[in-house]
């Protein structure tokens, strides 16, 4: 099909989202700032993956207290200003995968103490401060359906 005018679908699609609203927590996120982070503090489920990373600007998640399920993966990488998860308290279950990689501040993941389920596997990997003991906790604390590959983070703390 060709449009007569390709700009009425996009605007079509803005104006449905004015008249019935759209839902920021469906499908896939991906959250590259704190303004990213801060639009989805209403979210209890996020229906897809959810990803902070990539653009190194992320410095916090504290505006996902409500946040208590992600349908899909969470991936959290390549944030260099982030030291914690702490706005993730609240989250009991990922549906697939965890993957923690590359976020050179990030020093503890406590955040995900109450992060009982993961529904694949878990691999955290490549966060140079990132405290063993940390990872120990989580992982003894967290049931995964599929392996837990830990690599590259500080060991002895």
């Amino acid at each position: 099909m060709k449009l007569e005018h390709p700009w009425t679908l996009p605007i079509a699609s803005l104006l449905l989202c004015v008249v019935v609203g759209c839902d920021p927590c469906a499908g896939d996120i991906y959250a590259h700032t704190v303004a990213d982070v801060e639009a989805l503090a209403g979210c209890e489920v996020i229906t897809g993956d959810l990803t902070f990373g990539g653009g190194g600007q992320l410095s916090h998640v504290d505006s996902l207290a409500n946040l208590t399920s992600v349908e899909g993966a969470l991936y959290v990488y390549n944030n260099n200003a982030l030291t914690n998860v702490d706005g993730l308290a609240n989250l009991t279950n990922v549906g697939l995968y965890l993957r923690i990689s590359g976020n050179a501040s990030l020093t503890n993941i406590d955040g995900l103490s109450n992060l009982v389920s993961v529904g694949d596997y878990v691999d955290i990997f490549d966060n140079p401060v990132l405290c063993q003991s940390s990872i120990d906790a989580f992982v003894a604390g967290c049931t995964i359906g599929g392996s837990a590959e830990i690599a590259g983070n500080l060991p002895g703390c």
